[in-house]
Formats: C-alpha cells, sequence, structure tokens
C-alpha cells in the first residue's frame, strides 16, 4: 500500500514540475513577444515623429519654439532659441 502512495506521490510531483516548466517556458515566450512588440512599437513612434505626425493620434505635429534667457556671452546677452514638436489635437508633446 504504502509503495503505491510513493509511486502516485512521485508522479504527481512529476507533473507539477512538467506543469511548471511548460508554465515557464510560456512566459518566457510571452516576455520575448512583449519585449520585441514594445521596440517596434517605439520604431514606428521614431518614425512617424521625423516625418512630422503624431505617434498618438497620427495627426500633424507642429513645432514650438521658444527664447530662454542663458545670462552673459562676453558682456552681451545670450539667449537660446529652443523647439520641441506637439500634436494640437492629442497634447502629445515631444520629450
Amino acid at each position: 500500500m504504502r509503495h503505491n502512495l510513493d509511486k502516485y506521490e512521485a508522479e504527481v510531483n512529476h507533473l507539477q514540475n512538467q506543469t511548471l516548466n511548460d508554465l515557464l517556458q510560456d512566459l518566457k515566450e510571452l516576455h520575448y513577444g512583449l519585449r520585441n512588440i514594445k521596440k517596434e512599437r517605439d520604431e514606428v513612434s521614431e518614425a512617424l515623429i521625423a516625418t512630422n505626425m503624431c505617434p498618438k493620434c497620427l495627426h500633424a505635429l507642429t513645432i514650438e519654439t521658444w527664447m530662454e534667457d542663458r545670462g552673459e556671452c562676453f558682456g552681451s546677452p545670450a539667449t537660446e532659441t529652443l523647439a520641441h514638436k506637439v500634436c494640437l489635437f492629442c497634447d502629445w508633446e515631444e520629450d
């Protein structure tokens, strides 16, 4: 009787380990797939931004510029012109 119980426990343990290994493999594959999707999404977003299209809503981006005071340089006032891309439709802004 004890022998049959030990055999049953060993088989249950084997099946549990097999199931855990299968689950771990599935999770690894899912992680790999999600990582590839994120990489592709980032590449598409970069391409859209480069062509002045919003990566969020696909409308045309607007370039906003402004001047910032940088103190002075060799006794003359110094300013810097800064710019970034924004979408007027969905409020997306370039980092």
